[in-house]
């Protein structure tokens, strides 16, 4: 697998976490993955305390349509998961993430193929427990966060129903010529958690 997704690490690492947590599950009783780039602005409000045996994160994603008008999606994402020993559901991902894998052109391959598209998938069936107290911020909501308003982040704070406790910041999806935009606002986030999405 890394030779020949060597080109698309967010699908390594999709299939990485699964086994990460896997590993992990023989020594502890509970694993909680948190995604590198996520942000927590406001810890005393995360909850990692579940009726389940797994449960991944929530997003609402503000994007712009084709139109250029704003528009909020529901999304489920695995920069936040939280597993228990004995759970069914991580040996069924990992063998169907290997078994997509192996059938897949890498040329082809999706970012988010084996993890958000993957687990969206099967959410309507499954109806996977959700953790609500950390999401995801687009590229928009970020710039927005960054100068303190924006039309972007004010969709996010009218349509997200829990306070965050934090966020997956997808650096991957800043461009190199924004570090000074993530940084600024970041530097926000952290004097301010308010401009997470909290709603109002």
């Amino acid at each position: 697998m890394r030779e020949k997704f060597a080109h698309r690490l967010p699908v390594l690492t999709d299939l990485a976490r699964l086994y990460a947590a896997r590993t992990a599950l023989e020594t502890y009783e509970r694993v909680v993955w948190l995604d590198a780039d996520t942000l927590l602005f406001a810890p005393d409000l995360l909850s990692i305390d579940i009726d389940d045996t797994f449960a991944l994160g929530e997003e609402t994603r503000i994007e712009e349509d084709p139109n250029g008008r704003l528009k909020p999606r529901k999304n489920l994402h695995n920069a936040v998961l939280v597993i228990r020993r004995g759970d069914p559901v991580l040996p069924f991902l990992i063998r169907c993430t290997e078994r997509i894998l192996a059938r897949l052109d890498p040329a082809r391959a999706a970012p988010q193929i084996v993890g958000p598209k993957l687990m969206g998938a099967l959410n309507p069936m499954a109806e996977f427990t959700v953790l609500r107290t950390v999401g995801a911020l687009s590229p928009l909501v970020i710039r927005d966060i960054a100068t303190g308003r924006g039309n972007a982040l004010s969709l996010l704070r009218r349509r997200s129903a829990f306070p965050p406790a934090g966020a997956n910041l997808c650096v991957s999806l800043v461009k190199a010529a924004e570090t000074d935009v993530l940084n600024a606002a970041i530097d926000r986030l952290l004097g301010d958690p308010d401009l997470g999405g909290r709603s109002q």
